[in-house]
């Protein structure tokens, strides 16, 4: 699940962030949860372009992870973008 909020000031974005990230990321895991029941999660935020973001902008991923599977952090955000 990816959710992104553009146009917004630096500031607006910090205060916004601090409090919806968390409700959020939880009700993903919820809906997560009972879809598919992940053994873990993996969350990531690219921030930047040395990061791989083209345009400025937040976003967070929320990856499920299951035991054993073999992919790694870099290579998920590869195949998800």
């Amino acid at each position: 699940m990816v959710f992104e909020i553009k146009g917004i000031s630096l500031l607006s974005i910090v205060c916004i962030l601090g409090v919806l990230t968390p409700f959020v990321l939880r009700e993903a895991r919820r809906i997560i949860d009972d879809r598919y029941q992940p053994d873990a999660y993996h969350i990531e935020m690219n921030c930047g372009e040395a990061a791989g973001q083209s345009i400025p902008h937040f976003h967070c991923h929320l990856i499920p992870r299951y035991q054993g599977d073999s992919i790694q952090a870099e290579t998920t955000h590869r195949n998800l973008t």
